[in-house]
């Protein structure tokens, strides 16, 4: 069985459930995709269309925040589920992966750490609303190769946090930040000696890609 693509009856079907909200055919729907599809098709093929189309329709007024919210802690569920059962292998190059404080929407952090562990790298994740010193410090115990940080908001006290993370960072570690944290205005290259900024999933892969060379 192929994977869905956007807009196809799965996912129209899965979204016409939120509207009932009925969180038990949610579950139950994407819990045997979740078990169906390798990892990375499961966030491409799945995830990525299903919150497209629901905040499509949130943005338009068709479906509320609760509504959104309903499919949203079952893929949070789902995606955490993922996360901790995929095993690397002895020796892996290891990532930790984080929200700074203040940043509570985790889909991408989330989405980025099964891309990983799809690819055969340790993923230590933290999740969201951490702050700066203790993921500073737990990248440091957990003997991280690099720090991965999502910024998707605009507010200005969660930006200002990718430079203080990047201060506290042990010297041998990376910052990858991804959304719109300050660092792509910073760094218009998007890449810097320790601090690499990442708008998309696609580039993210291929910073994994460069480092797994």
């Amino acid at each position: 069985m192929p994977p869905p693509a956007p807009s196809t009856p799965l996912i129209k079907s899965l979204v016409d459930a939120v509207t009932r909200f009925d969180s038990s055919a949610i579950d139950r729907e994407i819990g045997r995709l979740a078990a169906l599809y390798a990892p990375r098709e499961f966030v491409y093929s799945l995830v990525l269309p299903l919150m497209s189309e629901v905040g499509r329709r949130w943005n338009e007024g068709s479906l509320s925040v609760a509504q959104e919210h309903v499919v949203s802690a079952v893929l949070v569920g789902a995606m955490s589920s993922l996360v901790r059962l995929q095993t690397a292998p002895a020796g892996a190059r290891r990532l930790l992966f984080a929200c700074p404080a203040g940043e509570r929407h985790e889909f991408g952090l989330l989405a980025a750490a099964i891309l990983a562990g799809s690819r055969g790298f340790g993923a230590v994740y933290l999740g969201a609303d951490v702050p700066s010193a203790d993921i500073a410090a737990a990248a440091s115990l957990a003997n991280v190769d690099v720090a991965v940080v999502a910024v998707t908001g605009g507010q200005r006290a969660v930006r200002a946090r990718v430079p203080e993370i990047r201060r506290l960072l042990a010297p041998t570690i990376d910052l990858w930040v991804g959304g719109c944290g300050p660092a792509a205005a910073e760094h218009p290259n998007g890449r810097s000696r320790r601090l690499v900024s990442l708008a998309t999933l696609e580039a993210f892969e291929r910073q994994l890609a460069r480092i797994a060379r």
